[in-house]
């Protein structure tokens, strides 16, 4: 019982990271206007990554109260509407 309980607490803590994860990519490139190659490059992840991550976040906005909730925190916090660089269009690197 106390291995499941800590397997369950190591899941819960990877969700959490990765939910954290999503929200700052998608603040990124929402908000401030970052590309998927550029966010990629700051979080040591590749832009296939970051695309993904920010269409789950879509997803979880679709349906996920917490979520959404979270996102909804995030977006309000001072700095976070930097002004906007407009997206390139995708690159073959982007897509």
């Amino acid at each position: 019982n106390h291995m499941l309980n800590k397997h369950r607490n190591l899941k819960n803590k990877k969700r959490k990271i990765s939910e954290s994860r999503k929200l700052f990519y998608k603040l990124r490139y929402d908000m401030h206007g970052e590309s998927f190659t550029s966010i990629g490059r700051e979080t040591d992840r590749c832009y296939s990554t970051v695309k993904r991550g920010i269409e789950s976040a879509n997803d979880l906005l679709s349906y996920d109260e917490k979520f959404i909730e979270k996102w909804n925190k995030v977006k309000v916090i001072p700095g976070s509407c930097l002004p906007k660089k407009l997206h390139k269009p995708p690159s073959s690197k982007d897509s």
